[in-house]
């Protein structure tokens, strides 16, 4: 939604339509940046439970993501923030949903915390468990800021508020998606090296990834260049063995 949403001009001055997209913005850029801090915590736990010199920070995005509770996952495809589009980030994220949503994940992952087997019981910290926990706590806020969202666009048509419902890649060579992709992987990089130094050691480079993609000019700005000549913005893969797409082990893909 954050871009691909209608340019403020189309949308007028005042009224209800405004007001919505406006508050829907906000709330997706919120938790956007909200999950650069789960990030960030989650690679603090690991960088934590790791023996000494062999962290290796985790950035590899899913490949998958779950499409029923239960049930098989599905390819991750990029889209415009329609109806149905919501309602499947509202599915991902459903923590009271049957098999407990994507939290049920996090929430293994603090059982083994709060009772850790031998091998890594000496590692495990008060620190760790409430990093995990604020990442729960976060993620039940998403989802109800998801249902929210549903709720401030019932009222509209998709129409009046994305550019397009089906919006195409932009091609080969388009000079707005080669500066989006470059500064892409900068952040990443400037993600991997900042987590891989540590979070006060690295806080440089995690703050020039911060920066890059809310500041004047970064990725924001950089995608909106893209959204504006009606393309769908994308964020591909770095050729690079760091970033490469990460399979759930087992599943099956719908």
């Amino acid at each position: 939604m954050a871009s691909s949403g209608r340019p403020w001009a189309s949308l007028g001055t005042t009224g209800d339509l405004r007001d919505d997209v406006r508050a829907t913005r906000a709330e997706i850029m919120r938790i956007a940046i909200g999950e650069m801090r789960h990030t960030r915590a989650v690679n603090d736990v690991i960088r934590g439970l790791s023996n000494p010199g062999t962290f290796e920070p985790a950035l590899r995005v899913a490949s998958q993501l779950p499409h029923q509770n239960p049930g098989p996952f599905r390819p991750v495809v990029a889209r415009a923030a329609t109806r149905q589009a919501i309602i499947d980030f509202i599915e991902i994220e459903a923590a009271q949903s049957p098999g407990g949503g994507v939290d049920s994940l996090y929430n293994n992952i603090l059982a083994t915390l709060q009772f850790p087997p031998a091998d890594v019981a000496g590692f495990v910290t008060d620190e760790w468990k409430q990093a995990i926990r604020s990442v729960i706590a976060e993620g039940e806020d998403h989802f109800e800021t998801f249902l929210n969202i549903q709720e401030w666009l019932r009222n509209h048509a998709e129409t009046d508020y994305l550019r397009s419902l089906a919006p195409p890649k932009p091609p080969a060579g388009n000079a707005a998606n080669s500066a989006l992709q470059t500064a892409y992987a900068a952040l990443l990089n400037n993600l991997f090296t900042g987590y891989k130094k540590g979070r006060f050691l690295g806080s440089n480079e995690i703050n020039a990834a911060r920066n890059a993609m809310v500041g004047a000019g970064g990725i924001v700005t950089k995608a909106e260049a893209v959204a504006s000549q009606n393309f769908l913005v994308v964020f591909d893969t770095p050729a690079d063995a760091r970033f490469a797409p990460i399979d759930p082990p087992g599943l099956a893909v719908a």
